[in-house]
């Protein structure tokens, strides 16, 4: 496989969504790009033109907190819009921070999509930094498992592993840059990987 518009690499959440940004500024073309986010703020913001509002026709809709439960309920009803996108790849690249709602609950079930409709997939994912708590690790493990069983390869990028040697005075934003970077490496290996 060479031709590089036969991936479609999706970005799920806001940490997928701004890596699927990160991408498109570095102009790595030739790739098919979608966002998808329960946050249509998120999703009206990024550079990427083929979005999915997650969940939009999924009720009820928690009023102020979602969940992962909800959000994989939520990719499970826009099913056949991921399938839609899905349509001609020969490998999905599913991209999602843990930890938080979206990515962890939507990340999995994307992935079952993709297998079930016969195409090789794989995960991007970041892990939550330390400092932000136990309780988003222990969902990140959650969601770790259903992404293991729905994917031919995970690849993760420890966010605690990523700034151990930065600069102590390193914005949040220069460090979540170097994130991205380490992330579009393997995605970038992965698709030499295909060809």
């Amino acid at each position: 496989m060479g031709n590089r518009s036969d991936i479609s690499v999706i970005g799920i959440g806001g940490a997928g969504c701004n890596f699927i940004d990160y991408m498109l500024e570095l102009g790595v073309g030739n790739l098919r790009y979608i966002v998808a986010d329960t946050d249509e703020q998120s999703l009206r913001n990024s550079a990427c033109t083929h979005r999915i509002s997650l969940g939009a026709n999924t009720k009820p809709r928690p009023f102020c907190h979602l969940s992962p439960e909800w959000c994989s309920r939520a990719a499970r009803d826009d099913s056949e819009l991921f399938k839609q996108v899905f349509h001609g790849s020969d490998l999905v690249i599913v991209v999602a921070g843990l930890g938080g709602d979206t990515g962890s609950g939507g990340a999995p079930i994307v992935c079952q999509l993709a297998r079930e409709s016969g195409i090789r997939v794989c995960a991007v994912i970041l892990f939550p930094f330390s400092f932000e708590g136990r309780q988003r690790r222990a969902i990140a493990e959650s969601s770790m498992a259903g992404l293991h069983e729905h994917t031919n390869e995970v690849s993760v990028t420890n966010g605690d592993d990523v700034i151990v040697d930065k600069k102590a005075d390193m914005t949040l934003k220069a460090t979540l840059k170097l994130v991205n970077a380490e992330m579009a490496q393997k995605i970038l290996s992965m698709m030499d990987a295909q060809r």
